[in-house]
């Protein structure tokens, strides 16, 4: 998706709420190095800070960005929702991908 549909331009926040709850991560880094986030009106500019260290972002920085900036808990929120969404309409027998984005929902609000 990166390499052919260059999501990584064009769907940045969709993008941003896939790798989100693996935030402490080395694919979430690699995520976040692929943006372009340096201008100060971007959305996601606080997350530049871990682009050139490659350092994982640790979870007491979202949590203190999610107090800082409502628009970011929105974010957090409708991710969460769109994520039960989706999920809930898929057979109630298979195991449920959601788990690591309860812990992440959790653990940040």
């Amino acid at each position: 998706l990166i390499n052919r549909f260059h999501i990584h331009r064009f769907n940045v926040d969709d993008l941003v709420a896939c790798v989100l709850p693996y935030h402490q991560t080395k694919m979430f880094v690699r995520v976040v190095q692929l943006l372009k986030i340096d201008q100060p009106t971007n959305r996601w500019n606080w997350m530049a800070a871990i682009q050139k260290p490659g350092t994982p972002l640790a979870r007491s920085t979202v949590v203190t960005h999610c107090s800082a900036d409502l628009g970011f808990l929105t974010f957090i929120c409708d991710m969460v929702q769109k994520a039960v969404k989706v999920h809930t309409m898929q057979d109630p027998q298979a195991p449920s991908p959601l788990r690591v984005m309860m812990s992440f929902y959790a653990s940040t609000i």
